[in-house]
């Protein structure tokens, strides 16, 4: 899952994009860059959240399992090179 796009699924940050971070029992964590880190992810149950089919690039998805510096940018770049895609 780590490295996934992912949207809630109700709530007020509903049909918003994040990327997964972590897992851990029954819950996922959920980055954008921005208001929610890496460091301070989003914490949701795993039921309210819908897993879309796109990935974030290989070597963003090595830094978040390495907790590299610099994460944060490169998923706010990502996020919005998805959104662009998704827009066209």
């Amino acid at each position: 899952m780590i490295g996934n796009f992912a949207s809630p699924l109700a709530g007020h940050d509903a049909e918003k994009i994040y990327v997964v971070v972590g897992e851990e029992s029954g819950r996922v964590m959920l980055a954008d860059g921005n208001g929610k880190t890496l460091a301070n992810p989003k914490r949701k149950n795993r039921k309210h959240i819908l897993f879309l089919q796109d990935k974030v690039s290989p070597k963003l998805e090595e830094m978040i399992r390495n907790n590299a510096k610099g994460c944060d940018e490169m998923i706010k770049q990502e996020l919005r090179g998805y959104l662009k895609g998704k827009k066209a």
